[in-house]
């Protein structure tokens, strides 16, 4: 889900930054969510339902979000060349 919700985030921003009509932001938008939920092998109504599911379990969904939020950032660290130590790797003295 945090993927997901990455990816949709992207495109948004994008979206708002280039400054679309309404009507050509919700064009763009429909063709990036379709894109997005193919490429993450889910469709719009699943979609629709983790997220409600994720809403009314606030908790979980911070859980997401703190893990969307890494993604982003993990993303612009690597687009501005920044490299990120993996915190997860266990070193061996």
């Amino acid at each position: 889900m945090a993927a997901i919700l990455a990816d949709i985030q992207m495109v948004e921003t994008g979206i708002q930054m280039n400054n679309y009509t309404l009507d050509s932001a919700n064009r763009a938008l429909a063709g990036y969510y379709d894109y997005i939920f193919t490429k993450h092998q889910i469709d719009s109504l699943s979609f629709a339902n983790n997220f409600a599911y994720y809403l009314a379990n606030p908790v979980e969904m911070d859980s997401v979000y703190q893990t969307t939020i890494t993604i982003l950032s993990t993303l612009e660290s690597k687009s501005r060349g920044i490299i990120i130590p993996d915190t997860n790797k266990i070193t061996v003295k």
